[in-house]
């Protein structure tokens, strides 16, 4: 599936979603034979994807082409992607790499408000989106909240140009990349019968597609994280 700038396709991003949806109706019945979210085939997404190592390659060239800071983070059993953060808009280096209020000098009730593009690459199956994240840090006395927040997709207009970059990279890299807005909706748009009931039960609303094939909770989920801060 080709990228944003060299798309020269009559109708657009309405025949590049089509070939999106026509992905998305062979990939999850595949990868959930029994058509139940939570039951996973697991030799159908056996090497799937991307190794570690071309994960953290193409972290570097994002570097270069994005002319933008990147980290990697490789997600665990129970998160089956890996994120690919791009420093945007924000000091260098960011807040995504802060391990302690020590490494930072702002005084109290002062804030810090970053935005990354995050790509999200799938250990299921060679497919990725991208999604806007903010990051922000806010001292109260001797207390700082680092607050990460993703958005269910990509708004921010300073943002287009590094995103239409970064999806040409990763479509260069092997990978199959979804508009998240298509991995908003239900499984069951794409594929009759897909079952979300279990995920339901977990997280108290209806699972959508990238919670089939990324990570398990709702895409604008925010975390946060308290630092002691010296006094």
């Amino acid at each position: 599936m080709s990228g944003c700038t060299d798309c020269s396709k009559k109708g657009g991003c309405e025949v590049r979603k089509g070939e999106e949806r026509e992905v998305l109706a062979e990939l999850l019945p595949r990868l959930y034979p029994t058509g139940r979210w939570g039951e996973p085939d697991d030799a159908a997404r056996l090497g799937g994807s991307l190794s570690e190592s071309a994960i953290r390659r193409l972290a570097r060239q994002g570097a270069e082409i994005l002319q933008a800071r990147t980290y990697v983070q490789i997600g665990g059993p129970d998160e089956p992607c890996d994120h690919v953060y791009a420093l945007c808009v924000g000091r260098d280096p960011g807040l995504w790499e802060l391990g302690s209020a020590d490494a930072i000098r702002m005084a109290d009730g002062d804030r810090i408000r970053e935005k990354y593009l995050r790509a999200v690459i799938s250990q299921m199956a060679p497919v990725a989106t991208l999604q806007e994240v903010s990051f922000e840090l806010d001292r109260d006395g001797e207390v700082g909240t680092l607050t990460e927040k993703p958005r269910t997709g990509v708004y921010d207009p300073i943002l287009l140009a590094r995103t239409q970059r970064f999806i040409d990279l990763l479509v260069g890299s092997g990978l199959t990349y979804f508009d998240f807005g298509m991995l908003t909706k239900p499984a069951s748009r794409y594929a009759p019968g897909m079952d979300d009931h279990g995920y339901t039960a977990v997280w108290g609303q209806p699972a959508q597609v990238v919670n089939w094939l990324f990570y398990p909770q709702p895409p604008n989920t925010a975390t946060a994280l308290c630092l002691p801060w010296a006094a």
